[in-house]
């Protein structure tokens, strides 16, 4: 049962991470092209009036699939969208870590840091935002 409710905190911190990460990216006026919940084939599609709504079979993780003026935009605000949801889970995983004597909390604050830690350091070394690239091509 601990187990269960593990990988359900892990798997509704991520969605509410990436719903802020929507939310942020609404805010600086990106261009979002769909926002997906879980992963694999759909079994929902809703086109909503600026993005394409998607349900996905695999219960895990989420997606945010960015216009391609997503790299034409400022690179502070790219900094922002990419990497601000990601500082905010790691205190969130801080926080479980240090000051829950729970179990499944604390199992699941280090889920948590080492998933978005290698998360992080994939994102950083292949750049996709292109937050850490010098010259515009």
């Amino acid at each position: 049962m601990n187990y269960l409710l593990i990988y359900l905190t892990v798997v509704a911190l991520g969605l509410v991470v990436d719903i802020f990460r929507l939310f942020l990216a609404k805010l600086f006026n990106f261009a979002i092209e769909e926002f997906s919940i879980f992963m694999g084939p759909s079994l929902i599609e809703l086109p909503l009036s600026t993005f394409e709504f998607k349900l996905k079979t695999i219960p895990y993780g989420s997606s945010i699939k960015f216009n391609e003026s997503f790299l034409c935009k400022n690179r502070i605000s790219r900094l922002i969208i990419s990497y601000l949801p990601e500082i905010i889970l790691f205190t969130i995983a801080f926080i479980f870590i240090k000051y829950t004597n729970n179990y499944v909390l604390t199992t699941s604050g280090i889920l948590l840091a080492a998933i978005n830690a290698i998360s992080v350091l994939f994102s950083i070394v292949l750049d996709k935002s292109q937050v850490f690239y010098r010259y515009r091509r």
